[in-house]
């Protein structure tokens, strides 16, 4: 699911919870595995599969998470597969990246 708030719109994971989301805001942010920091940016990148929402580091490999066109569940791929070096500057350039 993708939540918009004033400064920014973040993914939030689609797991049931015995909470909802506004009553415990710390657990909206969902994270892939218990070893792998996701840095979530605060403003999506679009490319043409779709909009990426996120970045982490699996194993030696960066991925970035994706939504792709026409759907809204994350994917996590890649970031040498769908992005340039001129575009992972362009986004680093116009989004800060939080873990929360």
């Amino acid at each position: 699911m993708y939540v918009r708030h004033n400064n920014a719109a973040v993914h939030i994971e689609d797991t049931p919870s015995k909470q909802t989301i506004a009553s415990e805001p710390a657990n909206r942010y969902q994270t892939a595995s218990a070893q792998s920091t996701i840095l979530w940016s605060d403003r999506p990148f679009t490319v043409a599969r779709g909009r990426l929402i996120g970045v982490k580091k699996a194993g030696q490999d960066i991925e970035v998470a994706l939504i792709a066109n026409g759907t809204t569940s994350l994917t996590w791929l890649p970031a040498n597969s769908l992005l340039s070096q001129s575009q992972i500057n362009r986004w680093l350039n116009s989004s800060s990246f939080h873990t929360k």
